[in-house]
């Protein structure tokens, strides 16, 4: 399979991914000014997945990543260090759910997710992204 199709097969997956019970709204999307102006309109936790990127030397083999992120709109005034880190642990439950939704897809090795494998990962607590938005950024590199 040749890394544009693991790309296409990658970008497909993720404009698709339902999780059940994970109680967000889900948007799919490339830009950031495309995102703020998408979420202003939102209220409740979001999933925010971005568009897969591809690197590569060599035509036949490519790295390739993404980021998600699992937001809510900042508490504002009512913000109390109990009510933030409820929050924020809220937030980190449904990436972990997120995450290993995509870690047990690319395991399993078949359907759209075949020939891929998460190399390496990264979670960063976010404040004020997208403008009053908090949460958590995942980003995947697969290989």
């Amino acid at each position: 399979m040749t890394p544009f199709t693991k790309l296409q097969n990658l970008n497909k997956f993720l404009k698709n991914l339902n999780i059940q019970d994970l109680n967000c709204n889900t948007h799919f999307t490339t830009a950031n000014a495309d995102t703020t102006s998408r979420l202003d309109k939102e209220s409740g936790d979001q999933l925010v997945l971005a568009r897969p990127e591809m690197d590569g030397a060599d035509p036949t083999d490519a790295t390739m990543s993404t980021v998600f992120f699992v937001l809510s709109r900042d508490l504002g005034t009512g913000k109390t260090p109990a009510k933030e880190d409820e929050q924020y642990e809220r937030l980190l439950s449904k990436a972990m759910t997120v995450f290993y939704h995509i870690l047990n897809a690319t395991e399993g090795g078949c359907g759209l997710m075949a020939g891929l494998e998460i190399s390496r990962y990264s979670v960063t607590p976010e404040t004020s992204i997208f403008g009053s938005w908090v949460g958590w950024s995942v980003e995947i590199v697969f290989e």
